[in-house]
């Protein structure tokens, strides 16, 4: 329940994130949409200044310098137009500050106006428009206060048309003081009832503005969310692929390497010459890196025997951290987090061999010096442990990253093979884990391994039956099932050469058929054959001969097992490609084991009969 309640609290956490994150950006683009638009209002008032209001200005002043009437008003009033003109024009000066030096421009205009022309129908227009340029650049408060100063004006005339004050301006309006009473308080509702409005369509404008770009922006999150997915399934299934085209070549590559294995430890029985030996010695040089190449595509394949396992992750790192001290280049440096985890499912070795991969591909990536983290952590819901390998390398490209754990995809020209990346996907995701890449050229490299807790598994046992058991005597016979012809070719000519008894068969339907008509000591089966069902045919034929040992002989080891049906604890197995001596050793002792078995139970099952009897007279 614990465990329950803090990944729903993690998961909570992370929507109400993205919904900030989602409604942070859809603030920041509705901004740039108000900039937008401002800077359009902006431009539009310029043209309308240059070619109206510009002209108007100079044809008025030439005037009132001409008649000698040049007084304060028209001096205040082209004040206020520079202070307009400059605010709307200038794009150089910040925006903020050129939308205040336009609303505070129309506003001294608006006043001028009253003091020069009086409360006609164009003065009130001018009002208007510093009210409404008040509410769309600066906001409500900004277009509350510009309304409330031009209405202090329309008191001021009125208290001086009802003599309480004396002229604050010369002016030649002569208004009567209750029409200057009306103008005011018409102004007044008509000026605040347009600020409000006004305020409160922009506000709605932006909040609409501020809905629809934050869905705009979640759908982007969405299709962009969605596009990794299919990106990633893309990516899986490929290497998925590539998996099992790499697992089908290497198959065939271990059956070709038996034969030429085989052949070349006949040869060397036979040949004596030194010249020749030496030839046959690079061939066997060759077979075993023929051999390694093909169990490293097997690694990126299929699951290896040695993958499964438990370990306790910390001390496995700090081992592997001072082994790589002494083969890493001074100028490159080892940092290290480590936090105790529990055990993880995987083995130690595959654990330490995945760490130095990338660890050496770190180093490769760091050729002037840098530096290498490591930090092991729980993943916080209890389920998992994460390992980050971390270098501030030159990073890599999106193509290349894209490609970093394809098998023989490789930037290091000759000297990289391009498996080491495939087999630490190929691990991880067969013990049920998952790898990640994260790189930018410039920026380094982080690959996050993500570990399952497991508990050990108990390995099943064969109960025996001890009726009718029977030791083998002479020549044991062996049932070979083996769908490949040279392969099963060579093993029949290395255990008749041993004198053994052996019956080759290429179907797991002609091996049930040679189990009807004879007996065998053991059987030796390929994992996986055309028709199938072997993992049934050793199940019957250890039925059929009371526990009789089985040698599945193959390139794979659990996956095969497990898809042909085979439970690993039952059978023995040998990997491909094996030598004459492997298999007969293997076999020889497979079989002494067994008769040993065999007569220790007949000794005990006849023992106790004997016992039975006596107690019985």
């Amino acid at each position: 329940m614990v465990e329950c309640g803090q990944m729903m609290e993690a998961g909570q956490t992370s929507r109400d994130e993205s919904a900030e994150q989602i409604q942070r950006a859809a603030a920041l683009s509705v901004e740039q949409r108000k900039i937008v638009l401002h800077g359009q209002i902006l431009k539009f008032a310029t043209w309308i200044l240059f070619c109206a209001g510009l002209p108007y200005f100079i044809w008025d002043l030439w005037r009132a310098t001409r008649e000698g009437d040049l007084d304060f008003v028209t001096i205040a009033t082209g004040i206020g137009f520079a202070i307009l003109t400059i605010g709307a024009s200038v794009d150089k000066i910040p925006l903020r500050i050129r939308r205040l030096l336009v609303v505070f421009g129309v506003t001294l205009c608006s006043v001028m106006a009253l003091f020069g022309n009086g409360a006609n129908l164009g003065t009130g227009l001018i009002f208007a428009t510093a009210t409404l340029s008040a509410a769309i650049f600066l906001g409500p408060g900004a277009a509350a206060i510009t309304t409330t100063t031009l209405l202090l004006v329309l008191v001021g005339f009125t208290l001086e048309a009802y003599g309480v004050i004396p002229q604050f301006v010369e002016s030649e309006l002569d208004f009567p003081p209750n029409l200057w009473e009306r103008i005011t308080v018409t102004a007044a509702i008509t000026l605040f009832a347009l600020a409000y409005v006004f305020s409160y369509l922009v506000s709605e404008l932006w909040r609409s503005l501020t809905y629809e770009t934050a869905m705009r922006v979640r759908e982007r999150q969405v299709e962009r969310e969605r596009q990794e997915v299919l990106n990633s399934a893309a990516a899986a299934q490929r290497l998925e692929s590539l998996g099992r085209l790499a697992g089908g070549v290497a198959h065939d590559f271990n059956n070709a390497l038996v034969v030429i294995q085989c052949g070349v430890s006949e040869l060397r029985l036979t040949l004596k010459d030194p010249s020749t030996r030496e030839v046959l010695d690079e061939l066997d040089r060759g077979i075993e890196r023929a051999a390694s190449t093909a169990r490293q595509l097997l690694s990126f394949a299929r699951r290896n025997a040695e993958e499964v396992g438990l370990c306790d992750p910390k001390p496995i790192v700090e081992g592997l951290i001072r082994d790589a001290l002494r083969i890493l280049p001074a100028h490159i440096h080892i940092e290290h987090e480590l936090e105790a985890v529990g055990e993880v499912a995987i083995a130690a070795s595959s654990l330490e061999q995945i760490l130095l991969n990338l660890i050496l591909n770190a180093r490769d990536a760091l050729p002037v010096g840098g530096k290498i983290t490591l930090r092991l952590r729980d993943q916080g819901i209890g389920e998992a442990a994460t390992l980050e390998i971390e270098d501030n390398g030159h990073g890599m490209s999106p193509e290349i990253r894209e490609r970093a754990f394809e098998p023989f995809f490789t930037t290091k020209g000759d000297s990289g093979t391009g498996l080491g990346l495939a087999m630490v996907w190929g691990t991880m995701n067969r013990v049920g884990g998952s790898v990640s890449l994260h790189s930018e050229p410039g920026k380094g490299t982080r690959v996050t391994l993500t570990i399952p807790y497991a508990e050990p598994s108990s390995s099943t046992s064969m109960r025996l039956q001890v009726a009718d058991l029977k030791v083998p005597s002479g020549r044991e016979r062996i049932l070979v099932l083996e769908d490949e012809p040279a392969v099963q070719r060579a093993i029949h000519r290395i255990l008749t050469a041993e004198e053994y008894e052996v019956t080759c068969v290429m179907r797991v339907a002609e091996a049930r058929k040679a189990l009807a008509e004879h007996d065998y000591s053991m059987l030796l089966t390929d994992g996986i054959v055309p028709d199938g069902g072997v993992g049934e045919l050793v199940e019957e034929f250890r039925t059929r001969t009371l526990g009789a040992p089985v040698i599945v002989c193959s390139g794979y080891v659990e996956e095969e097992l497990a898809h042909s049906g085979i439970a690993s604890g039952r059978v023995t197995f040998l990997a491909k490609p094996f030598t004459p001596a492997a298999l007969t050793n293997i076999v020889r002792d497979l079989l002494s084991r067994d008769q040993a078995r065999r007569a220790r139970y007949l000794s005990e099952f006849f023992e106790g009969k004997k016992s039975i009897a006596e107690q019985a007279d």
